[in-house]
């Protein structure tokens, strides 16, 4: 079955290339799209990423990493205090401007965490920059990818950040978070550049100590501290997450292209298919004639399908990393776990299966006679 499948797809070459055009567009953007997706949703939660703390302590009804009300610093020694916390951190999200030597304003998020931990980060940094170097008066860590936001800085130059004198201590590398570029300092000098009070903290972080359960220690944190949101690491992650896609219309976007591309492809790989059979309708009149059954003619445009599916897909994928390749040295994150590819094949089998129950009804009410008029 999957050779008579194999030579009539080869024998007509054209509308093959066709086929193939349509399911290798959806191989391309389904995967390119789910691999962009998850790509946003990695920045949308870098910060939590940073940190390998196992608890994140923040004000009542936060639900962004990148976003939520200050704390009093009082929150930090009634979370030390608590059964079951190795160590707990303050650290500090906020907002500031840096003045580039044009003179005009680039927005940053300022994250700011205490020496020698840097609870909150940053943990990936450049050839040559030493985290301590952040303990220093003035010092800042930019992103090495996001440097020609603020006139190509080195490390040593010096910018103004929110009318705070600042220095670029040293670079981080691979964090190029979802919004606003990511300015690190230590707490104090952080809160400095935000204009906030010493005892102004965002987050407390707690890391749980060995042989105590980081939920129940979760539990403990929410019942006796007062006015806190308890997160754990993924479920900050996925509040996160849930934040952004439900507060903007990045998935209604991200939806809607891929749903394009699966459209796109189930009409034109549909078209062909049955442009396909009633060009060949005689010769499916002969294969009944000779005996073949509508079960026969049934699998051998299942084969057909599976045939275009993996050829399409095998190609579509292969675009697929080319445009990575340039897209990731460009800055952009793409993700493409395996179970991407499983989920995207799949939808690419769908496109083809589809498609050929369309056509399948067309050779289902060939005549085998037919093959004997004129």
């Amino acid at each position: 079955m999957w050779a008579i499948a194999l030579r009539m797809i080869l024998h007509e070459k054209l509308k093959t290339a066709g086929t193939l055009f349509g399911v290798v567009f959806s191989a391309l953007l389904v995967n390119q799209n789910g691999g962009m997706l998850l790509g946003l949703m990695e920045r949308m939660t870098a910060l939590i990423g940073q940190s390998d703390a196992d608890l994140w302590v923040a004000q009542r009804f936060t639900e962004s990493v990148d976003f939520s009300d200050s704390i009093p610093m009082r929150r930090l020694w009634e979370v030390q205090a608590i059964p079951g916390v190795a160590w707990a951190e303050p650290a500090f999200v906020g907002h500031g401007i840096i003045k580039r030597p044009q003179g005009d304003f680039e927005p940053v998020a300022v994250i700011g965490s205490s020496a020698p931990r840097f609870a909150i980060g940053p943990k990936a940094l450049r050839e040559g920059t030493r985290l301590e170097s952040l303990a220093e008066r003035d010092a800042i860590f930019v992103e090495w990818t996001e440097r020609h936001r603020f006139g190509k800085l080195e490390v040593g130059d010096v910018r103004e950040l929110s009318g705070v004198r600042s220095r670029l201590a040293g670079f981080t590398e691979r964090l190029t978070p979802f919004g606003q570029t990511y300015v690190f300092a230590s707490l104090r000098q952080a809160q400095q550049f935000a204009h906030v009070p010493d005892d102004t903290i965002t987050f407390v972080l707690v890391k749980v100590a060995p042989g105590h359960d980081v939920e129940a220690v979760r539990s403990q944190i929410a019942a006796r501290v007062k006015n806190v949101e308890v997160f754990s690491r993924q479920g900050f992650r996925k509040s996160s997450i849930v934040y952004w896609f439900r507060r903007t219309p990045i998935g209604i976007n991200f939806g809607m292209m891929t749903g394009v591309a699966i459209l796109v492809g189930f009409v034109i790989v549909s078209l062909t298919m049955l442009t396909s059979v009633v060009d060949r309708v005689r010769d499916f009149g002969t294969l009944r004639a000779i005996g073949a059954r509508r079960s026969h003619l049934f699998r051998l445009m299942l084969a057909q399908a599976g045939l275009f599916a993996m050829a399409g897909y095998g190609i579509g994928v292969g675009f697929f990393h080319i445009l990575k390749h340039f897209a990731v040295k460009g800055g952009a994150i793409i993700l493409n776990p395996p179970w991407l590819y499983v989920v995207a094949f799949g939808f690419v089998l769908l496109i083809c299966v589809g498609s050929s129950l369309i056509a399948i009804r067309r050779v289902l009410k060939v005549e085998p006679g037919l093959v004997f008029r004129s």
